[in-house]
């Protein structure tokens, strides 16, 4: 199998290099104090940790995703639609009506693809990271939110340990104990309730156009974990 996505290889950021699975331990023979720039960093470096290549451990890396966030916080931030944004190309929108899944396209096609990603990727960190440095956001702030997210990073390559028997057991104690206040809930609300029900019970009567259908139609009952069916409770009723 082929990595589809690559790096830099040559002297311009034009010139992309492709790699077997087979070469993805030599990363860690990187230069030492190689700093590794990435889109969505946190998805890759959980997927190369999961195949034996902690990368994260040994090397800096830069998102382009959290650069953008801190520089423009409202607005979108995947690599399409910030490469529409400065770049003007709409390759991935393209290449998506195209294909469904990135495997359905010829492989020559796939690498041209994915040559632009990690194009615009380097072109996107040194733009974003002249514009923070514009805008004055200092680099130990960027430094910061790299290392909040590689402690979310690295929780999600360990997992957490749960004790699965204790949970089973307080799940079946809820439920237990839910099978007993529901009902107390409803006597003191039942006649609130009995009119929810009704509106839910008309407004459902009436999305039905024959008679037929309309008669079908079960009274509904109220639904203690609906957010919307609480919020009409407590303020409306």
């Amino acid at each position: 199998d082929e990595v589809y996505s690559g790096a830099v290889s040559g002297p311009t950021a034009n010139d992309i290099g492709f790699f077997g699975v087979g070469l993805l331990p030599e990363l860690m023979q990187a230069p030492e104090g190689m700093t590794f720039v990435m889109h969505h960093a946190s998805g890759d470096l959980k997927h190369l940790a999961w195949a034996g290549v902690p990368l994260h451990e040994k090397y800096p890396y830069q998102d382009t995703l959290i650069l953008s966030h801190l520089l423009q916080e409202n607005g979108d931030h995947d690599l399409g639609s910030l490469v529409m944004e400065y770049y003007a190309d709409d390759y991935k929108a393209i290449f998506k009506a195209k294909y469904k899944l990135p495997q359905d396209a010829p492989p020559e096609e796939n690498k041209a693809y994915n040559a632009k990603d990690t194009h615009y990727t380097l072109r996107l960190y040194e733009l974003l990271r002249g514009g923070l440095s514009g805008e004055g956001v200092p680099r130990s702030l960027v430094q910061h939110v790299h290392s909040l997210q590689r402690s979310l990073l690295e929780t999600e390559i360990a997992g957490i340990a749960v004790d699965r028997d204790y949970l089973m057991q307080k799940g079946v104690e809820l439920k237990t104990r839910l099978a007993e206040i529901v009902p107390k809930m409803r006597a003191m609300v039942e006649n609130e309730v009995s009119a929810i029900e009704c509106d839910l019970w008309v407004k459902k009567i009436e999305s039905y156009k024959t008679a037929k259908y309309r008669a079908k139609v079960q009274r509904p009952e109220f639904n203690w974990n609906s957010d919307d069916q609480l919020h009409t409770l407590m303020y409306d009723r």
